[in-house]
């Protein structure tokens, strides 16, 4: 029996969290994984499908959403494609890591959803940046876009 792959895109949201150049080590389960946490709003398409698909991915545990929106994290072992609002693709030290309680930024999230027999798995495929609004750095300025961002790497 062959499993079914799906692709989905989601509504522009909120970054929370971004570690898109390089792996985190899951606490859980041990194994690296590149990931993305967004805010959505509750009557999103995409919170909605993932509620049918794969209710794992909303974070219920989290007391700092507000009412209205849910938390919904994306991960993959494998690299995200990730592109500027441009369209042009970031590579390693363009791309920024990211905390929202310093940063801000506005990204869309291009999903697969692996049908299998048994279960359903969600993996992050792609991060488009439509804008960013980084904290100053230890050492740096903050920035404004991924232009100026990618400009400030470049030149260093």
């Amino acid at each position: 029996m062959s499993n079914n792959v799906t692709y989905h895109t989601t509504e522009e949201a909120d970054v929370l969290f971004m570690a898109a150049a390089r792996p985190l080590k899951d606490k859980a389960t041990g194994k690296e994984e590149f990931t993305i946490k967004l805010r959505l709003l509750d009557d999103s398409e995409t919170v909605k499908h993932l509620l049918e698909v794969s209710e794992a991915k909303i974070d219920t545990k989290t007391n700092r959403k507000l009412e209205g929106e849910k938390h919904v994290n994306f991960s993959s072992t494998f690299a995200p494609v990730v592109v500027g609002a441009d369209g042009v693709k970031l590579e390693d030290k363009a791309i920024p890591f990211f905390d929202s309680r310093k940063d801000k930024a506005r990204a869309v999230v291009t999903y697969k959803v692996i049908t299998y027999p048994t279960k359903t798995l969600v993996r992050l495929q792609g991060i488009k940046l439509v804008s960013v609004d980084l904290a100053p750095r230890e050492g740096q300025e903050g920035t404004s876009s991924v232009a100026e961002l990618i400009s400030k790497i470049q030149n260093a």
